[in-house]
Formats: C-alpha cells, structure tokens, sequence
C-alpha cells in the first residue's frame, strides 16, 4: 500500500514538473540553473543548517515541559530523521510526526508524551509560519489580491484556537469525562493518559512561553533569509515582505500529501505568485528548484545518513523506555 501510495505521489509531481516544463523552455531553466551564483547558493545552505538548529531548539524546549532530557546534538539527530521519513514514507508531515514520535519514544519512552511533544511543536510552527506569512501579505503594497487575506485569517485563527483548545483546562476536564464514561477499556487507559500528558504544556511558566513563542518566529524568517538568498542566486531580486507570505503559501501547499517532497506543487505555486512581481517563469522554475534540493533533499539527505548510521553503527542506540504509556 505505502508503494502504491509513494508511487502515486511520484506520479503526481513528475506530472505536474512535465506541464510546468511544456511552459517553460527547458534551454532557458538549464541557462538559469547554469548561471546560478555560487556565494549566495552557499550562504543559504549556511542558513538552512542555522534554521534547523533553531528548530531543534524549539523541540528541546517543548520536549523539556514533557520531562525529556535531551540534548541538542541528539534533538537535531531526530528531526532530521523525521525530515528523511517525510521524504520517503507516503504521508508528507504526517510521516514526519510519527516518524519524530516514534523517535523520541525509543530515545525517552513515553508514547503519549512523544506524540503530544511532537503535535505541539508541528502547531506552533505552523501558527509562527501562518503569522510571519499574514503579516508580510498585509506589508506588502505590490500583493495581488488584497482579499486574499481571508484564508490566511482563518488559517491563523484556527491554528490558535487549536493551540488555546489544547492547553485548556476545561478541554481536558471535558475530554477526561466523556473517554471515563464510554466503554472503552485498554483504549479508555491510552487515550486518559494522552489527554494527562498535556498537563506539562499548561504548566509551563509564562517566560518559558514567551521564548517558545518569540523563539518559533526564528525559524520562518530564516526561511524567508534562505527565499532571498537561493532568489538572489538566480538573479532576481525581490522584498522580504514579498518573500514572506509567498514563501508561507508554498510551505502550506506543499504540505499536502499529494506529490513527493511537494515536488511540482511547491513549483507551481512559485511560478504563478512570482508571475505577478514580473520574474521570468524559467528563473522561477530554477528558483523553486533550488529551493527544493536545499531545504528538502538536502536535510532529508543528511536525515537518512544520520538514521543509517543510528541503525547499523557500530554505536547504535538501544531504546530507553522509561515510562509506562
């Protein structure tokens, strides 16, 4: 099934890359790929290794409230573990959160304090993206369709209140009830300790919540750094405003478990927005491009290498389950 699926998924993004291609001269994007600078291409592969320790930092905060002692070097390890699930296990960030879980579980025991560490720490990024992204469509004079604000409006709002909902009292006195009162046994244990777990994230102080919230913007401007970096290899020069909430629509389009490491949808929605700043269509295809090989082959690339060698070195790690769920 995970085959058909990865196959289905391959399918889609070399047929949408084959219709972008018809569009687009492949003589050009070869040029434009040929030509790409060398220094800023450095520089952003520089920012996107800042960008995953920031990450890593976030998750060694989040996973802390949880009672984790993880270090750094062993949080960068997991995450990028999960970036090569992501990759090639058919589910996109779904695979990357079961992938994260499963990680922290073999590495501190804790099924549902794993998987609740890792969802908290998926929400608060993608509220930080949605954000950072709202925030730079409402700077941005030149944006296309100021009524499209409304998506991302909704998509902010309905990721904080998720976010609200999880670290409420009264959702988890209300949860606990109805899962005591139905008949369900084995299962009525897991799902009461899940919604337990979620008292470590309602007990953290209000300093510790401020640094996971000033901290999560770090992330998604580096991203929009890295736009304007692997851009600048191309040739085209463009407002991090502008970067900003195009970056963000092609992240949230991306995640959807339809192609293969957003390979085609990604691509697509880069050429069409920066259609609308004059960029040449074979300077945002070899853009969108580049942006793929950095922030998605590449980590996942050094993800599957850290994972082998976790696997079949000659220090491989044995599991530590301390706790009971």
């Amino acid at each position: 099934m995970r085959r058909r699926v990865l196959w289905a998924q391959l399918l889609v993004s070399g047929a949408l890359i084959f219709a972008l291609w018809r569009s687009i001269p492949f003589a050009a994007l070869w040029e434009g790929l040929a030509s790409t600078r060398v220094a800023p291409l450095l520089a952003a592969v520089g920012v996107v290794l800042a960008n995953h320790v920031a990450l890593a930092w976030r998750t060694r905060v989040v996973t802390a409230s949880q009672g984790f002692e993880l270090g750094l070097l062993r949080v960068l390890q997991i995450n990028a573990a999960g970036l090569f699930y992501k990759l090639v296990i058919p589910g996109g960030t779904l695979s990357s959160i079961g992938a994260r879980s499963y990680k922290l579980y073999r590495a501190e025991g804790g099924l549902a304090r794993s998987l609740w560490s890792t969802v908290f720490d998926r929400l608060l990024a993608t509220t930080a993206l949605l954000g950072v992204g709202l925030s730079c469509w409402l700077l941005d004079t030149e944006a296309p369709d100021r009524l499209g604000v409304w998506p991302g409006l909704v998509a902010t709002a309905a990721v904080c209140g998720l976010l609200g909902l999880l670290l409420g009292r009264r959702f988890a006195e209300a949860s606990l009830t109805a899962v005591r009162r139905l008949p369900l046994g084995a299962w009525g244990v897991r799902f009461e300790r899940g919604i337990l777990a979620l008292e470590g994230f309602r007990e953290l102080p209000k300093a510790t919540l401020w640094r996971l919230g000033l901290g999560s913007l770090v992330p998604p401007v580096l991203g929009i750094l890295i736009y304007w970096l692997l851009l600048a290899a191309c040739g085209v020069q463009l407002g991090p405003q502008t970067l900003g909430w195009v970056r963000a629509a092609a992240t949230l389009m991306a995640m959807l478990p339809i192609s293969f490491g957003g390979l085609g949808v990604r691509d697509g929605v880069l050429v069409t927005l920066l259609a609308f700043y004059a960029v040449p269509a074979p300077a945002s295809m070899a853009f969108a491009l580049l942006v793929f090989a950095t922030t998605v082959l590449l980590p996942a690339a050094a993800g599957g290498l850290v994972e082998a060698w976790a696997l079949f070195g000659p220090g491989a790690a044995q599991p530590k389950r301390s706790g009971t769920d």
